[in-house]
């Protein structure tokens, strides 16, 4: 199953990561795009970095035809 991850850089420090999985599904002839990771340092939230790394997951997404890009946040994390 192909794993893949992201960085977002400001200068030379990494402030925020994502990992994405694609995987088969029985609905369509193309794959998933399960976003199963997204960090970003305390000292950099609030900037759109996260944001940004979405982007970038959905840039990729579409670049490997897949159908669909999805994720699950904890219920308490109002922020995401």
């Amino acid at each position: 199953m192909p794993i893949y991850g992201f960085g977002a850089w400001v200068d030379e420090t990494l402030v925020g990561i994502t990992h994405v999985v694609l995987h088969p599904n029985t609905w369509n002839t193309t794959e998933c795009c399960y976003l199963e990771d997204l960090y970003v340092s305390e000292s950099a939230r609030g900037q759109g970095i996260g944001r940004a790394l979405i982007e970038q997951v959905y840039d990729f997404a579409d670049k490997q035809h897949c159908n669909r890009v999805y994720w699950t946040t904890q219920e308490g994390n109002t922020t995401a």
